[in-house]
């Protein structure tokens, strides 16, 4: 399997206002975590295409999420890099939105993280 696939072209806006108000606390913090660590967006994406590539059709995002600490805490030294749990859903729906064709590769439960409908401008 293919696992250089191309992200889809860049929507308008990466979230949408939900039942909770506009641009929920949820998005205000994930949005400032992935702007300072870009790596941690790379290290999902490259981890979920090596699972895509091995045949596996489904995964947890926060298992991914928990090999990235475990990989970051073992790679550096010094003071750690702590990944809120409540990032699965939002690098879940990120993946999905970047990666129509695998959509479903996570399962999306109910979530504040709803709010993102399409991804920023690049």
């Amino acid at each position: 399997m293919n696992t250089t696939i191309a992200p889809t072209t860049a929507q308008d806006t990466w979230f949408d206002t939900g039942p909770w108000g506009i641009k929920t606390e949820l998005w205000h913090n994930f949005q400032a975590f992935d702007e300072i660590h870009p790596d941690i967006w790379e290290s999902f994406r490259t981890l979920t295409l090596r699972l895509i590539s091995k045949g596996k059709s489904h995964y947890s995002a926060d298992g991914i999420l928990h090999v990235i600490r475990f990989e970051v805490e073992t790679s550096t030294t010094g003071q750690s890099l702590k990944i809120n749990n409540n990032w699965s859903a939002c690098y879940s729906r990120k993946w999905a939105i970047y990666y129509p064709e695998f959509a479903d590769f996570f399962e999306r439960r109910k979530s504040q993280a709803d709010i993102f409908k399409n991804k920023p401008k690049e």
